[in-house]
């Protein structure tokens, strides 16, 4: 079985990228600070964007980015997190801004 990425042309971008980007300095990783006071990694090192392949895959990819601050525990539900965009989806998971 290949590995992945299964597109050449989504490889080659990802080579290019990697050629002409500077690697990521620790003190350029954003750091958060938990209730406790410690200080927490919010990126791992070596992330590189991700090819959506469908809206399927997106769709998955984002529910799992909406819930990643209610699985570390630093909010009850995902919707309680003031920078999640699950606070504005409704019961069908539709996006619903509020109007300015």
């Amino acid at each position: 079985m290949r590995s992945p990425p299964y597109n050449p042309a989504v490889r080659d971008l990802v080579q290019g990228k990697r050629a002409w980007s500077p690697a990521l300095a620790k003190k350029g990783v954003a750091h958060v600070t938990s209730g406790a006071g410690t200080l927490r990694q919010c990126w791992q090192q070596g992330y590189w964007d991700t090819y959506m392949r469908d809206a399927e895959h997106e769709s998955r990819t984002r529910r799992y980015i909406e819930n990643n601050p209610a699985k570390a525990k630093m909010v009850s539900f995902s919707k309680a997190w003031p920078w999640s965009s699950s606070r504005f989806r409704d019961a069908y998971e539709r996006l619903c801004l509020p109007a300015r």
